[in-house]
């Protein structure tokens, strides 16, 4: 299969997805971030347009983890990723974006309020992305090693940079100077580093 993706926020403004679909094999859009933040270019168009372009995503939320907890986040989160019209089978789960904010315990208890939160909304595991936060500043816990793992990490190599909940990930971001037709300026550039089959394997087998 084609493994490149993107991921894409608020900071590539609109975006020409008939001119990206031919570029990638999926696309992971920002949806919200904290309690108060919601990207204003996500919505009903935004989905729309991956749809009609047929270009399989999800919605991530950058997680504050200062002040709500993980459960409140995830909430507000599902519930703006599903009011745009995310959640249709085929769809990819959705990413918690663990980048900043607490660290140790308090840390990892917001990121376990979160996933179960998920879990018990969706039924289905989320995606978590993260890198060095994970292993310097949560102290690299075990916990969440039933979810996907979406690594960032500019290293030329992923190999040595897994936090140590799992073993390899699932999606590698390598760069964020990325170029893609359709959109203006650069871009995260992701790659799914397992096969065609687990790719099907982890979209949605359900209308949420």
């Amino acid at each position: 299969m084609k493994r490149f993706g993107i991921d894409v926020s608020n900071n590539q403004g609109s975006i020409e997805w008939h001119e990206v679909a031919p570029h990638v094999a999926f696309a992971f859009v920002k949806t919200s971030e904290g309690m108060t933040f919601e990207d204003p270019f996500w919505g009903k168009d935004r989905v729309a347009a991956l749809r009609r372009n047929h270009i399989p995503f999800g919605p991530y939320h950058f997680a504050s983890n200062e002040g709500a907890s993980g459960k409140a986040e995830c909430n507000r989160f599902l519930d703006i990723a599903l009011g745009a019209g995310w959640g249709k089978k085929g769809d990819l789960p959705g990413v918690l974006d663990i980048e900043h904010g607490k660290g140790g315990r308090p840390g990892v208890r917001f990121v376990r309020e979160f996933a179960r939160q998920y879990f018990k909304r969706t039924g289905h595991r989320l995606i978590v992305y993260t890198g060095s936060f994970w292993r310097d500043v949560l102290r690299n816990p075990v916990t969440l090693s039933r979810c996907k793992l979406f690594l960032a990490a500019y290293t030329g190599t992923w190999h040595g940079w897994v936090p140590r909940a799992w073993k390899k990930p699932w999606i590698w971001q390598y760069g964020d100077q990325g170029s893609v037709p359709g959109i203006s300026g650069n871009v995260d550039q992701d790659l799914f580093l397992k096969s065609q089959r687990h790719f099907h394997r982890m979209k949605l087998k359900e209308n949420l």
